[in-house]
C-alpha cells in the first residue's frame, strides 16, 4: 500500500470516531507547526526567513470592503469567496502580522469571517491603533454547535469582541442567531450567503439510475447514517459521498460512489449531476449545499433546521422533511421529490436566484456599500 492510500485508510479509520478523530488532527497539526518551524532554520541554525504576508485576492479594488477568513476552513472560505471581492486569506500568520497588513491597508471596512484566535487578536489590535476602522464578523456558527469546545471558545470570542466595542456589529449567517443576539443586547443582523450562479442549467426529469446525493460529514449534528440508510434502501438509485461511513452493520452491498474532498468547482459541478441532494441534517446555520445545489435545478430535501425556505411555503412543504431521523420518511419524501423532479428543479432554480438576491442585498446592508449594485431583495 502506498504512503497516500495508508494515510486515508487512517483517515477513514479514525472518522469512525469523532473524538479520536478531532484529537488526532489537533496532534497532526502540531507536529505541522513544529516541522513548519524547523524549516524556516537556514542552513546556518538559529537564522529563520522572514515572516510572510498573509495572501490577498482583490476583484475589485475600488470596494473600500476587505473579508478575512481562513484560508482551509472548506465551508466558510468558500462563502466568504462567494459573498465579498476582496479577500485575506489567514494561513497561520501571527495576529501582528495580519494587524500589519490590514491597517498598511487602505479599505475602510473589514469583514472578519469566522474567527480564529489569531484574527481576533488582531482586530483589538487593529481597532486600538485605527479606532475609526470599521470592522465586523460574520460568523457563520449556532449555539448548538458550541457543544465543541473549539466552537465554544471562538463563539466567546466573537462576543466578547462585540461586547468591548472591537466590532461594530455581528452578521449571522443564521437568522435566529442574530434575532437571539439582538434581545442580549448586542449589534447583530442576519447574512445569508451568496453564490456563484452557474452557467445554462436546464431542469430534466430523473433518469435511471436515480442519482442521490449524501454530501455531509460523518458528525452527530450532520445525520449522515440515517440519510444514507434511507437513501440505500430506495429502488434503481446510485448513491454518491463524499466519505461515506462505515455502514457495514447493513446487509448487502453498498452501493455508494465515493468522490472524496474536491475542489469547491468540481463539487459544485457533481450536485448538479445529482437527481436528488439529500440534506437532513439535524442543525444548521446556512447549509450551501441546499442552495448550490437548488441553483443547479437539482431539488435537495432538506430539514427544518434553517431559514433558506422560509420564502417559499409550497416549496418548503416539499423538501423539508419532517422527520429527520426517520429513513422511512426520508426515503418516501425523497421518491415523492423524484416522481416530480423536472418541475420542482425549475421551480428550485427559480427560487435560489431570488435567494441570491436576498443574500446580495443582506450583505450591501451590513457592510454599509453597494458591493452588489443590482442587488434588490425581492417582494413576495
Amino acid at each position: 500500500m502506498s504512503e497516500r492510500n495508508w494515510r486515508e485508510s487512517l483517515r477513514r479509520s479514525l472518522r469512525r470516531c469523532p473524538p479520536l478523530y478531532g484529537a488526532a488532527r489537533g496532534v497532526y497539526r502540531g507536529f505541522r507547526k513544529a516541522r513548519r518551524r524547523l524549516r524556516l532554520r537556514s542552513a546556518g541554525g538559529a537564522a529563520q526567513q522572514p515572516e510572510r504576508p498573509p495572501i490577498v485576492e482583490i476583484s475589485d479594488a475600488g470596494i473600500p470592503v476587505l473579508a478575512v477568513v481562513a484560508r482551509g476552513w472548506y465551508g466558510v472560505t468558500t462563502s466568504t469567496r462567494s459573498n465579498f471581492p476582496n479577500l485575506m486569506l489567514w494561513d497561520g500568520e501571527s495576529p501582528s502580522i495580519i494587524a500589519r497588513s490590514l491597517l498598511e491597508s487602505d479599505y475602510s471596512t473589514i469583514v472578519f469571517s469566522g474567527m480564529p484566535v489569531a484574527v481576533a487578536r488582531a482586530a483589538r489590535i487593529i481597532k486600538k491603533r485605527d479606532p475609526e476602522r470599521v470592522l465586523l464578523v460574520h460568523y457563520h456558527g449556532s449555539f448548538t454547535q458550541c457543544a465543541q469546545p473549539i466552537i465554544l471558545d471562538r463563539f466567546q470570542r466573537v462576543l466578547g469582541l462585540a461586547r468591548d466595542g472591537v466590532v461594530d456589529r455581528i452578521g449571522c449567517a443564521k437568522a435566529s442567531l442574530a434575532r437571539t443576539l439582538q434581545r442580549l443586547g448586542l449589534s447583530a443582523m442576519y447574512v445569508p450567503n451568496r453564490t456563484s450562479v452557474p452557467g445554462t442549467v436546464r431542469s430534466r426529469p430523473a433518469g435511471s439510475p436515480r442519482r442521490i446525493g449524501v454530501f455531509v460529514r460523518d458528525i452527530l449534528r450532520k445525520n449522515a447514517h440515517t440519510q444514507l440508510v434511507a437513501a440505500l434502501m430506495m429502488e434503481n438509485v446510485e448513491v454518491h459521498a463524499n466519505d461515506a461511513p462505515d455502514l457495514s452493520y447493513l446487509p448487502g452491498g453498498h452501493r455508494i460512489v465515493e468522490h472524496g474532498e474536491l475542489p469547491n468547482e468540481e463539487f459544485t459541478e457533481l450536485l448538479g449531476q445529482m437527481d436528488l441532494n439529500l440534506y437532513v441534517s439535524l442543525s444548521e446555520c446556512y447549509p450551501m449545499v441546499v442552495v448550490e445545489s437548488m441553483i443547479r435545478a437539482v431539488p435537495c430535501l432538506t430539514s427544518r433546521s434553517h431559514e433558506i425556505l422560509a420564502y417559499d411555503e409550497e416549496l418548503a412543504e416539499k423538501l423539508i422533511c419532517p422527520a429527520p431521523d426517520n429513513p422511512l420518511a426520508i426515503a418516501e419524501q425523497a421518491e415523492r421529490i423524484l416522481a416530480d423532479r423536472e418541475a420542482i428543479g425549475r421551480r428550485c432554480r427559480q427560487y435560489a436566484l431570488e435567494l441570491n438576491s436576498r443574500a446580495e442585498a443582506g450583505i450591501n446592508q451590513f457592510v454599509g456599500f453597494e458591493l452588489w449594485k443590482r442587488a434588490q431583495t425581492p417582494q413576495r
